[in-house]
């Protein structure tokens, strides 16, 4: 499955979060593997049927990684839930191919906010989910960009907003996170500055 680098813009304290909870999930994968890789020590009869078991389970790890099964990396965790979020919004199926060079077209698009967000990361995210959030984001966000385009200053409320892939990648992260830090809207960090 080949991946891609994405850089994911947000706000500080779910970037630290997801940090936080990515080494937890690699601390835990490194120790599992620890005592899986002793269990096939103690089952094999030699070296040799030792080496054969331990490909096996290398290949096992790869598949369950692969399924989305074994989450050991910051990377991996966003990709989970960046698959749930494609699926909550309905877009868990093929989009039109955008325009060539599309995809990869810099800058803000028109319609998108002004922010600038304190944290930045780097996840490699499976090719195929983030060519389809891009033609998914595009395609959603296609009337709106237009009426913009057309010199009006602003999406009417009937219109669908216009979505970026770093809006979706913000709602990944979130997903994410949720069971280890609620959210702004829980009133929880209050005291802290979210910039």
């Amino acid at each position: 499955m080949p991946t891609r680098p994405v850089y994911v813009y947000t706000e500080l304290i779910p970037a630290e979060v997801l940090r936080l909870k990515g080494e937890h999930l690699r601390r835990w994968a490194k120790l599992w593997w620890r005592r899986r890789t002793d269990e096939l020590q103690a089952e094999a009869g030699s070296y040799k049927e030792y080496r054969r078991l331990l490909a096996k389970a290398t290949h096992e790890r790869a598949e369950l990684r692969r399924s989305g099964k074994l989450i050991d990396s910051m990377s991996a965790l966003v990709g989970s839930h960046l698959r749930h979020e494609m699926s909550a919004r309905g877009w868990d199926h093929p989009w039109p191919k955008l325009a060539p060079g599309m995809g990869s077209v810099g800058g803000r698009r028109m319609g998108s906010p002004t922010v600038q967000w304190p944290a930045t990361f780097l996840v490699t995210i499976d090719e195929q989910l983030v060519d389809q959030m891009q033609r998914a984001t595009h395609k959603v966000s296609e009337e709106a960009v237009q009426y913009l385009a057309a010199g009006h200053q602003k999406v009417p409320d009937w219109m669908h907003p216009v979505v970026t892939t770093g809006d979706v990648m913000r709602a990944a992260v979130n997903r994410a996170i949720a069971d280890w830090y609620p959210g702004p809207e829980h009133g929880v960090w209050d005291h802290l500055p979210h910039r």
